[in-house]
Order: structure tokens, then C-alpha cells, then sequence
């Protein structure tokens, strides 16, 4: 609708000129001034400001989706470029024409420009102006209208609303549907602004029954299920919307989003086949086919809530290997990830797919669940291998046998993947005889070391590994090993092909006590994750029952313990969760979680004595709330340098930058301590908290250092140009004469005194360039004048006070600013260099000719 009243102001602008050119004629013939004048006007200024105005508000409408949109969006560029002009070129018929009849013109379309420029002050200053000192112009109503938008942009909604009732009223006395349909536009905007989603729906109800225009009712009636579906979480009278729309013939992304999004409102109220079988349909139509990706989309999300695995796999599967760049493409591989995770227990494959997803562009309520679980997966793998090699470096501390087999095998495996098809000959192919020498040298090396494999495995009596962690090990191929299905030849990833890494045998850097330290604290929190966040029980009690059986003096048996009580409440068995607490209870009255069996027991609660880190964390904590900043961000630091192995120490880090970044408002400190905060502690609520801002603060250093970096560059650049281009000679002054003009005069600029510089002598050729051997003055040694120079400073001699050096170039009307800006950018640029002393001196640098 905002197009329509576009064309309403542009066929009144267009009108005077239909006017002017029926009433031509007679301009001259009368000879009227008044009307002459609005001629050289519209046609000086008036018409190309208003072709201006109108391409670049084209370009605006063009571009705008949805108009009940809260904010306005950003312009195109193009239409960018325009609006500067306009407003320059009606400010001047503004200024230079102020009895033309193009006045109120000028001021609504300049006051228009402004508003898509979102300089609303301006804007508004300018309807305000067009209404006061133009008050029969036809333009009134629409400058109140826009007045209105102007004041609701600028969040003062008492004197906006007040401005658009007022132009509801005269729209409505004067019937004007186009301003009237923009009135109700904004005030739904503001009552979505305002989170008044049912006035909002019942605003949009009343646009429907003005029938105002088709378009306008299928955009409001889309809009109305929007607000249903989407903030009211109310899918059946979204689906009802949805379908009306589709009955006033709306635009082709009105009809499109209609259609989807009533399907998926069918899907939510459980008519999941009605709803397969639309989508199915839409798929299938010419019309959406550049929309196909979405309508896969759907169709696999309601094939999955039916049950359908494998043709909802199918789907996602397509959008993973042909719609690569979508949002679709991203939402289905999470999708996947959770079939893997959750369907087929399959965390490897789903920690693929949710690494696809994270890198992938999605949705604004995907974006978070994909993160969620992309963060839980990073941290299950890595949980997972550090498992395995800490097994296996336990085991090579046991047997150093064990490293030996491991690193035999990892190598041949390698050796044999990578060889496999050298030696995978077609059937024609002729026998040994016909191999390269190169490849009998790597077929023996080949089998060399498939001998010496074979021959330490068969030391060890037994060449089957025994080792209890094995099991460890299974689903983590080497490489060469292909674990999934072929391709089927489409391009792009395989349905089940998972790309894992080998790892090479390492040995332990560590104490073997340490490396069991690290192995307990790695059943404990595989436990925890599989109880806490992937939530699987079972598994959980895996690992919390071999941290007890394995390590039973770990520090991590009180917090296991508890955690197979809990277990066993939700099994329902609660003599046994009882008897745990007990145990937690009387056994491990130091740590915080007996306190946690106190509660399950409906026990009194241990008084427990304080860790010094907790000591000196609630000091700092007490000196902050004296709000003696300075000493409590030294004191929250000194838990950190103390106890940086206790869970205090990444909490008071937090602490620290917390008040450094909002009490003391020192912003760069603040980034150190959250930074060190991320690096030592990475995997902990409290580094989570602000890693994200610590990325930013990181990017935003990064762009600005660049940025200076780059300014800096460019004025080394234009100083140095600048410097060249002023002080080298012109081309025809080597040793090339000039005609003397005159023999005997001094030329003097009219208007100074008698020390005027003198431009040519009588017989005395011009000063040549530098040679190659001579130096810059000031650089070391002085440069001898030229005879040329001589005879100049005897000409001039008694012209100019003794000592007072010539300046280079001639022009008396400036003088030598150049050194100064010059001085002060070198002084920047350069230390102490041949550049910077030259200039401290008052000297230009001089360059040689070569």
C-alpha cells in the first residue's frame, strides 16, 4: 500500500507539470512572470531531484518484504546514493526559488529522503515545517501521516500516535484509502513494538474488514497468522489465517509462506498425513521449485515425527549433499545428528553432523540448539579419545611391547591403505614382470614390515591384545579404514561415511600416577555427561562404576557415589540410593557433597571446614561489597595465582573481570583476565559465560589495529609521494637553458615588499637535478651549491636578510605549510630517521635524479 500512495504524490507532482505545459503557450504571449518562472525551475532543478527521489524510493519499496515489519530495514545501495542528492538539489530550489509553486514539493520529499536515510529529526523538522508555512497545500495530509512514522521512529509514541489519529481522521473525512492504509500499518507496528500481539491481531482484523485492496487484506490476514503461530504459540487459528490468505489472490511470497506454514500448523495439531501428503504436493509444483529445499525440509521433519526414519533420513540426506549453502541444509543436518543421537545411539556419526550443522547457516531457533549440542559432542570426543589414550599409554607403561605392536600395526595400516591401489592390478594386466622397479622396492619394504609386525606380535605368545581397555577402541578405525557404505556416485558426502582420524601411539609424559588421575577424572565426567546432558543412565553407570572399581582412592569416589544414588532413585529403588547416601554420608564429611546426601537423607547438614581458596574468595567478596574495587579485583586474582587447581580459581577470575569491566569500567583489563580465564579453563560454566564476548573483543582489536595500520600505511604513502613530487626537479630543468624574457629585470610579486624573490638572472641557466653521487643537505655532509646557486645568491644579494635561506619553490602567496604537516606526520611514522631530522631542520629531503 505505501507503493499506492507513492503514486498518488507522484501523480499530483506530475500534475503541475501537465499545467505548465498546457499553459506554456501562453507564457509567452503574456509574458507571466510567476508561471516562467516554475518553467526554468522544474526543468533547473525539480525534475531531475524528483527523478532521483522516485528511483531510489522504487529501489526501497522494491526491497521491503514485510510491511508490518517493527524496524525499518536498511536501503539498498544504490538508493543510498540517490538520497544525498536529492536533498541537495531540493534544498537549493529551496534557496534560490522560494516563490515557486514547488515549495511544499521541495520540503516533502527532502523531509521524505531523510526518513529513509533514518535521520528522523530532520525528517520531521521538515514535515513539521511544510505543514506550518504550507497549509493549503494538498501535500498537508500526507506530510502528517509521515510526520507521524517520523515520531514513532524516534520512540515518541504519544506525539506519533496523536499525528497518525489526526491523519486517520482527515483520511477518513477526505476518503483517501491509501494514507488511511498506511495509518493502520504503523499502528500495528508499534503494537508488535510493544508486545501487544491481540491488539495487534485485532488491528489487522479491522484492515481486512476496510477491504482496502487484496493485497493489503492477504498481507494482513498472513501477518495475523503469524502472530498466532509464531508469539501466541496458538496453531489453530494460525492455520485458519494461513488458508484465507491463499483466497485473495496474494503475492507469490505471501502464497508461498502461507501454504508452508499452514501445513506445519496441520503438522502441530496432529494431522501429520493431511499435512505429508500438502507437502508432497507442493514438491511436486513447477511454481515452488526454487523453494524446494524448504518443502524437502518439512517433508523430512514430519516424516521423522511420524516415525519414518529412513525416508526422513532420505530427505535430510539430500538437503546434506545437493543444498549445501541453505538454512535448510543446516537444519537437516542437526536433524540428522539427532536421529543418530537419539535413534540410533550412534554418537560418532551424530557428533559429525552436529560439527556440519555449527559450520553450517541455519535459522534464528535452530542457531541455538545447534550450538547446545555441537559444544556437548566437542566435548564428548574429546572425553572419548583422551579415554583412549590414556588407556593405551597406561598399557605401554605395563608392557613397552605394547607401544612397539601399536605402532607397527598403526604404520603398516597406513603403509597398506596408501599402497592398496598400486598393487590392486586389473585382471590383463601382466604379472611381476611388468612392475617398475620402484614398486617392487615398496612391495618389499611392504612386506618387510608386515614381517617384523608379525614377528614381535608372535614374541608376546598370544598376537591377540588382551588389554582390558580395548574395547575402548572399537568405532575408531585408522586410516585407510572405511567403516561406512560407498557413495552412490550423486556427489557430496556418503549416507554413512564418517571421516575419523587415527591416532598415532604417543608415549606418557607423565608420571603413571598422574596418567590414572587423568583416566579416573575422565570416567567421572563421561559419566556425568551421559547422566546429566546426553541422559542416558545406563551408560552413566558404566563409567561411575569403573571410576569406584579401578581407582578406589581416586578424589572423585564421593561424587560418584552419589551420583549411583541418584541413579537409583530414578530406577525407583530407593533402599539402594539410601544406603549410597549413607555411605557419601559418613565417609566424606570434608567435601560439599556429603552436605547433598544430608538433604537426600533428610539429614542435619555437616559443618565443614573452608578450603583457603573458599577463605580467600569470600574476603575479596566482603571487600567488594565495601565496594573497595581496586582491592577486591587484587584479592579475586590472588585465589587465581594461589589455587589455580581448585574450583574457586576460575570462579574469582570471573569475579575479577567482572568488576574490572562494570565498577571500574577498565574494559582492555578486564579482556586480559577473561581471557586468561577461556585459555586455563576452557571447559567450565564460567569461561563459557564470556567466551563469546572475549571472541568479539578479540575480532573488534584485530579490525581496529588492522584499520590503523592501514591508515597509517596511507599516510606514509601520501607523505612520501607528496615529498617526491614536490622536491624533484622538472624533467626539462637538466642542464637545459631557457629563454632570458628579460636581461635586466628582477621579477617581484606586485603587492610585497622589496624582499621579493628573484625568478631568472641573465645568463644563468637553470639549477640542475642532483647528480647521481650527491647527497640530501643535512644528511651527513652538505652539498656544495651549484654555480648556478652562486650566481643567484649574488644577484640576489641585499635583497633578503643574511643567513635567510631561499625557498624552493616560487610561490609567494603560501608559504611552507607542507614541512609542517610534513614534520608532525614523519615525527609519528619515523624515529629519529634521515626523513624526521631532515624536517626538525627545515629542510626537504632531496632525491637524486636516478
Amino acid at each position: 500500500m505505501q507503493l499506492c500512495s507513492v503514486n498518488f504524490s507522484e501523480f499530483f507532482l506530475k500534475s503541475k507539470f501537465f499545467v505548465l505545459l498546457a499553459v506554456l503557450p501562453f507564457i509567452f504571449i503574456f509574458g507571466g512572470c510567476g508561471l516562467w518562472q516554475d518553467f526554468t525551475t522544474y526543468f533547473n532543478l525539480y525534475h531531475n531531484a524528483k527523478t532521483l527521489y522516485y528511483d531510489a524510493e522504487e529501489l526501497i519499496i522494491k526491497d521491503r518484504k514485510d510491511i508490518f515489519f517493527v524496524s525499518d530495514a536498511a536501503i539498498p545501495a544504490a538508493a543510498s546514493q540517490n538520497l544525498p542528492k536529492v536533498i541537495e538539489k531540493f534544498s537549493k530550489l529551496l534557496q534560490f526559488h522560494q516563490e515557486s509553486s514547488y515549495v511544499d514539493d521541495a520540503l516533502f520529499l527532502i523531509g521524505k529522503a531523510f526518513y529513509y536515510q533514518k535521520s528522523y529529526i530532520k525528517a520531521s523538522r521538515k514535515f513539521q515545517e511544510l505543514i506550518a508555512t504550507q497549509p493549503n497545500s494538498d501535500l498537508v495530509l500526507e506530510a502528517t501521516l509521515w510526520l507521524g512514522k517520523s515520531e514513532m521512529q524516534m520512540k515518541k509514541f504519544d506525539d506519533g500516535m496523536k499525528y497518525l489519529q489526526e491523519a486517520k481522521n482527515r483520511a477518513l473525512e477526505e476518503k483517501d484509502e491509501d494514507v488511511l492504509a498506511e495509518v493502520y500499518i504503523e499502528e500495528v507496528r508499534y503494537l508488535k513494538f510493544q508486545e501487544k500481539y491481540p491488539e495487534a491481531v485485532q488491528k489487522l482484523k479491522e484492515i481486512v474488514a476496510l477491504d482496502l485492496s487484496d493485497d493489503l487484506s492477504s498481507k494482513a490476514l498472513y501477518e495475523t497468522g503469524e502472530i498466532y503461530f509464531k508469539q501466541l504459540n496458538n496453531p489453530a487459528p494460525a492455520a485458519d489465517a494461513y488458508k484465507k490468505t491463499l483466497e485473495f489472490s496474494p503475492p507469490y511470497d505471501v502464497e508461498y509462506n502461507s501454504n508452508l506454514n499452514y501445513n506445519i500448523c496441520l503438522r502441530e495439531l496432529g494431522k501429520m498425513d493431511e499435512a505429508l501428503n500438502n507437502f508432497e504436493a507442493m514438491g511436486r509444483e513447477f511454481k515452488y521449485q526454487d523453494k524446494i529445499d524448504e518443502i524437502y525440509l518439512q517433508t523430512g521433519l514430519t516424516l521423522k515425527k511420524l516415525g519414518k526414519f529412513n525416508e526422513a533420513y532420505k530427505q535430510f540426506y539430500v538437503l546434506d549433499t545437493l543444498a549445501m549453502n541453505s538454512s535448510s541444509s543446516g537444519i537437516a543436518r542437526f536433524e540428522l545428528g539427532d536421529m543418530f543421537e537419539n535413534n540410533l545411539m550412534d554418537f560418532d556419526s551424530a557428533y559429525v553432523y552436529y560439527l556440519k550443522a555449527e559450520k553450517s547457516a541455519s535459522t534464528a531457533d535452530y542457531l541455538k540448539k545447534i550450538r547446545e549440542k555441537a559444544g556437548l559432542f566437542k566435548r564428548y570426543e574429546g572425553l572419548q579419545t583422551n579415554l583412549y589414550v590414556y588407556s593405551r599409554q597406561l598399557a605401554y607403561i605395563a608392557d613397552p611391547k605394547e607401544y612397539k605392536r601399536d605402532s607397527l600395526k598403526y604404520y603398516a595400516d597406513s603403509a597398506d591403505a596408501r599402497l592398496a591401489d598400486l598393487f590392486n592390478f586389473p585382471n590383463d594386466t601382466p604379472t611381476d614382470t611388468s612392475m617398475t622397479d620402484s614398486l617392487k622396492i615398496a612391495a618389499d619394504s611392504l612386506k618387510a614390515l608386515q614381517d617384523s609386525l608379525a614377528k614381535i606380535s608372535g614374541e608376546g605368545g598370544n598376537p591377540e591384545m588382551t588389554n582390558p581397555e580395548d574395547e575402548f577402541a572399537i568405532g575408531r578405525p585408522r586410516p585407510g579404514d572405511n567403516t561406512g557404505k560407498e557413495g552412490d556416485g550423486t556427489g557430496g558426502n556418503p549416507p554413512v561415511a564418517i571421516e575419523k582420524k587415527g591416532w598415532a601411539p604417543v608415549r606418557a609424559t607423565v608420571p603413571e600416577d598422574s596418567l590414572k588421575s587423568l583416566l579416573a577424572k575422565t570416567y567421572f565426567d563421561l559419566g556425568n555427561v551421559f547422566f546429566g546432558e546426553i541422559i542416558i543412565p545406563d551408560s552413566a553407570f558404566n563409567y561411575y562404576n569403573k571410576l569406584l572399581t579401578e581407582f578406589p582412592d581416586s578424589k572423585y569416589q564421593g561424587q560418584a557415589l552419589f551420583s549411583l544414588g541418584s541413579y537409583y532413585l530414578d530406577k525407583k529403588d530407593n533402599a539402594v540410593a539410601d544406603s549410597l547416601f549413607e555411605v557419601v554420608y559418613e565417609n566424606y564429611k570434608d567435601e560439599s557433597v556429603a552436605n547433598l546426601a544430608a538433604d537426600k537423607l533428610g539429614k542435619p547438614k555437616i559443618v565443614q571446614k573452608v578450603s583457603p581458596a573458599d577463605k580467600l574468595f569470600e574476603d575479596a567478596e566482603k571487600i567488594y561489597v565495601a565496594k573497595k574495587y581496586d582491592e577486591a579485583v587484587q584479592k579475586y586474582y590472588s585465589v587465581f595465582l594461589l589455587y589455580p587447581e581448585t574450583f574457586t580459581a576460575p570462579k574469582s577470575l570471573l569475579a575479577a573481570g567482572f568488576v574490572l569491566e562494570n565498577d571500574l569500567q577498565l574494559l582492555d583489563s578486564a579482556f586480559a583476565v577473561y581471557d586468561t580465564l577461556v585459555s586455563r579453563y576452557p571447559q567450565t560454566r564460567f569461561s563459557n559465560s564470556v567466551l563469546s564476548k572475549v571472541k568479539f573483543y578479540k575480532s573488534e582489536k584485530e579490525r581496529i589495529e588492522k584499520e590503523i595500520q592501514d591508515s597509517l600505511k596511507a599516510i606514509r604513502d601520501s607523505v612520501v609521494a607528496d615529498s617526491i613530487a614536490k622536491h624533484t626537479p622538472p624533467p626539462d630543468s637538466a642542464g637545459v637553458k631557457e629563454p632570458v624574457k628579460d636581461s635586466t629585470a628582477v621579477m617581484k610579486t606586485p603587492g610585497k615588499d622589496s624582499s621579493a624573490v628573484q625568478q631568472e638572472q641573465p645568463g644563468v641557466p637553470n639549477e640542475p637535478s642532483p647528480g647521481p653521487n650527491s647527497k640530501p643537505e643535512g644528511a651527513g655532509e652538505s652539498v656544495k651549491p651549484t654555480e648556478g646557486e652562486k650566481k643567484g645568491e649574488a644577484a640576489g644579494e641585499g635583497e633578503k636578510p643574511p643567513n635567510e635561506e631561499e625557498p624552493e619553490n616560487q610561490n609567494l602567496e603560501e608559504p611552507r605549510k607542507d614541512h609542517i604537516f610534513q614534520e608532525k606526520t614523519w615525527a609519528i611514522l619515523s624515529k629519529e630517521g634521515t626523513y624526521s631530522s631532515l624536517l626538525r631542520r627545515g629542510n626537504p629531503p632531496q632525491r637524486s635524479s636516478s
